[in-house]
C-alpha cells in the first residue's frame, strides 16, 4: 500500500512537471513525508563511558559513590543495574551502587570501589525506554567517595567522560565531603555535541555485568565542546 502511494506521487508530480515546465512541486509530498519520518526516528540507546585516570592519592583504591544523567528536560535518566559494566580490573566491586540514589550517605556499603590500576574504564547503558524523540543526555552528575574523611582519598579525580565514544567531559573531580549533610555532586553540564551512533557489538565484554554494547568500540573522538568546568554544588 505504502509503495503504491509513493508511485502516484511520482506520476502526480510527473504530470505537474510536463503541465507547468517546473522541475517538481513547489515542495515534494515525498520529501516532506521523508523528512517527517526522519523526525519521528528515536535514538534507542546512548553509551557512557567514564574513564577514571588518577585518585587523589590512595595507594591501592578508586571509588565513587553515585552516577546520575539527567535529559535535557532536566528528567533524571533511569539506568539498570545490570546495564555497568567495568575494565581494566578483575574485581569489579559492587557496580550497582553506582545507581542506587543514594546520595547522601557515608556508609561503606553504598560506595563503588575497586583496585585501581589506572585507567579505569565505567561503562552505562542508557535506554529510550520511553522512547522519547530527542533523547539526549545534558547533564551527568557524580558523587565522589565519602566513606570517611581520612578515606577521601579513594575518591576518584582525572575523569573524562565519552558519550557513544565522543570525548563530552576532561577534567578534575572533586573530593566527598566525608559527612551525609551536604550535597556534594560534581554537576557536569553538557552541550549538545554531534553524537555518532554506537552500532557495533562490544569489543571485549569484561562478562562482569553487560551483555550489551560496550561504547569504546572503536576510537574516541573529540566533540567540538568539551565541557572543562565542573559545579560542585555546596
Amino acid at each position: 500500500m505504502l509503495q503504491q502511494e509513493k508511485e502516484n506521487l511520482v506520476n502526480l508530480e510527473k504530470k505537474y512537471s510536463e503541465l507547468t515546465g517546473a522541475l517538481g512541486f513547489p515542495v515534494s509530498p515525498i520529501s516532506m513525508k521523508e523528512q517527517k519520518d526522519a523526525s519521528l526516528q528515536v535514538t534507542p540507546t546512548l553509551y557512557v563511558t567514564m574513564e577514571i585516570l588518577s585518585n587523589w592519592g590512595h595507594p591501592g583504591q578508586v571509588g565513587l559513590r553515585e552516577v546520575q544523567f539527567f535529559c535535557p528536560q532536566s528528567q533524571k535518566l533511569y539506568v539498570s543495574p545490570h546495564d555497568l559494566d567495568i575494565r581494566n580490573t578483575d574485581q569489579p566491586g559492587n557496580l550497582a551502587a553506582l545507581v542506587n540514589g543514594k546520595t547522601k550517605t557515608t556508609k561503606v556499603r553504598h560506595m563503588w570501589t575497586c583496585p585501581f590500576h589506572p585507567p579505569v574504564q565505567l561503562y552505562f547503558i542508557i535506554r529510550n525506554v520511553e522512547r522519547s524523540p530527542g533523547f539526549n543526555i545534558s547533564r551527568i552528575k557524580i558523587w565522589n567517595y565519602n566513606h570517611r574523611i581520612n578515606d577521601l582519598d579513594v575518591g576518584a579525580r582525572h575523569v573524562r567522560l565519552y558519550v557513544n565514544s565522543t570525548l563530552v567531559f576532561e577534567g578534575e573531580l572533586e573530593k566527598g565531603s566525608g559527612n551525609q549533610v551536604f550535597d556534594y555532586n560534581n554537576s557536569i553540564e553538557l552541550q549538545e555535541p554531534h553524537l555518532p551512533e554506537c552500532t557495533s557489538p562490544s569489543p571485549v565484554s569484561s562478562g562482569h555485568s553487560l551483555q550489551d554494547c560496550s561504547p569504546l568500540d572503536h576510537e574516541p573522538q573529540e566533540s567540538n565542546s568539551i565541557i572543562k568546568n565542573v559545579k560542585k554544588k555546596k
